[in-house]
């Protein structure tokens, strides 16, 4: 009798699966505060639920959780823009959420601060906004590990702008700033310099390509019954935004 609970048991435990996943340093204010991470983090955990697959997440410092990814100490980072630069290192998920990248100045300078020409601007280390102007010779890039820092620096006066993304900024000015700022106290400058998507990014390995395509099939399935729309809208985008957001899904190409 022992033997065969053994053999009927055996198939769950052999297809029981966990990947460990970093989160944002500031996960539970990013979740509060940032649409787009609060869409990414609860479409996957919705989406590993539907495959059976367990999240074991930790938050990470963004340089940090780079580093363990590239050396497959763990297996995924969560609110990640592509890049090609990046793709020769990772596997990508499809695009889980919206968030465009501006550059910003602190709203307590005047509009007419320093020329972008004669520019310090602020970037987070081994970020796409990094490599985004770090290649601009119009102005100086100075580059620090964490975004809070460079912020900080931005709202001090010791730079003159810096890159972030829509979250990256909304989730400083209501947890860090003055409080007589708030969610106002940066300014974009222009246009977005790009708008990209937030993806999962996992370490090259097998495994883990494996459970990429399950995590983007099973996000699809949320699609089709309706649930993603509704974590969506929950999470502050408009219905417009969704269909913009399927739309990038589409097109995708993890190349």
């Amino acid at each position: 009798m022992k033997y065969l609970i053994f053999i009927i048991f055996l198939p769950i435990a052999a297809f029981a699966e966990s990947i460990t996943v970093a989160l944002y340093e500031d996960h539970e204010l990013y979740s509060k505060h940032s649409r787009a991470y609060q869409a990414n983090w609860v479409l996957l955990q919705e989406a590993a639920a539907i495959e059976g697959i367990t999240l074991k997440a930790s938050p990470y410092l963004w340089i940090r959780g780079l580093e363990e990814l590239k050396q497959n100490k763990i297996d995924a980072v969560i609110g990640a823009y592509f890049s090609k630069d990046r793709s020769t290192l990772y596997y990508f998920s499809k695009p889980f959420s919206q968030d465009p990248i501006y550059l910003f100045r602190s709203a307590k300078n005047a509009a007419s601060t320093t020329k972008i020409q004669n520019a310090l601007v602020g970037v987070t280390s081994n970020s796409i906004g990094e490599s985004l102007v770090s290649n601009n010779n119009e102005f100086s890039v100075y580059k620090k590990s964490s975004s809070k820092e460079v912020f900080n620096l931005l709202q001090n006066g010791r730079l003159d702008y810096a890159v972030f993304s829509q979250s990256v900024a909304h989730k400083h000015c209501l947890t860090d700033a003055n409080i007589k700022l708030k969610k106002d106290c940066l300014v974009p400058v222009g246009s977005a310099i790009k708008n990209n998507g937030f993806h999962i990014m996992f370490s090259k390995t097998s495994k883990n390509r494996a459970i990429q395509k399950r995590i983007d099939f099973a996000v699809d399935t949320l699609i089709s019954d309706g649930k993603a729309k509704a974590i969506y809208l929950e999470s502050g985008y408009s219905a417009q935004e969704y269909k913009d957001w399927l739309e990038l899904r589409n097109k995708w190409q993890n190349e």
